[in-house]
């Protein structure tokens, strides 16, 4: 058992992202305080459609090649594979609560200019997870961002009319553009954008 091999299942909305040479870390339920590591080596030129409890699924097979497996790997188990897409360990990001997309599929955040008011400024988007998004540019660390705007905000209104649902937080820590490792990178579609109750923190440099 020097050589594992694991058959795993993609969804068709990820496998775009998947790339043969790829890391991908490994845990078991089974194993606990363990984690492996693999890579990458197959991927399957058909998909084929996977039962599921709440229906259906198109999924793509790919193969992965365990690197470092031991006494406590047997043949038959299950595992949680997270498959590495991209580096995002020196990144800028924002909370994808913040963002906004135009009817061209383009994304924009409202920003705060000197007077408070809402300014509707064009954003690039990069990587993704499910609360961050990876700012390729658009943003400064100067600016302030709307975390979570509601279908309500206008550009040019001032941000006190909505002052009511809006939490202000000046922490650099928390600020609404960070830097440095992106948690929970993933691929996936980005969906639908917008709704909720506003937050706002404050940039750094306020």
């Amino acid at each position: 058992l020097s050589k594992i091999e694991i058959d795993a299942y993609v969804s068709e909305y990820d496998i775009s992202s998947v790339q043969v040479g790829q890391k991908v870390e490994i845990t078991s339920d089974g194993i606990e305080n363990k984690v492996y590591t693999g890579t990458v080596i197959k991927i399957e030129p058909q998909a084929s459609v996977q039962q599921t409890i709440s229906g259906s699924e198109t999924v793509v097979p790919v193969v992965i090649s365990m690197d470092n497996p031991d006494e406590n790997v047997k043949p038959g188990f299950s595992f949680d594979l997270e498959i590495v897409v991209k580096d995002m360990s020196d990144v800028d990001y924002i909370p994808i609560s913040s963002l906004k997309k135009n009817d061209d599929g383009s994304f924009y955040v409202f920003t705060l200019d000197e007077d408070d008011k809402l300014v509707k400024t064009p954003v690039e988007i990069g990587g993704y997870s499910d609360i961050n998004a990876e700012v390729i540019s658009g943003l400064t660390a100067e600016q302030r961002i709307v975390e979570a705007p509601t279908d309500e905000m206008e550009e040019g209104k001032s941000i006190s009319e909505y002052k009511e649902e809006i939490t202000i937080n000046t922490s650099e820590e928390e600020s609404s553009l960070m830097q440095g490792a992106m948690p929970g990178m993933s691929s996936g579609n980005m969906g639908n954008m917008g709704g909720g109750q506003p937050t706002m923190r404050m940039m750094p440099g306020m």
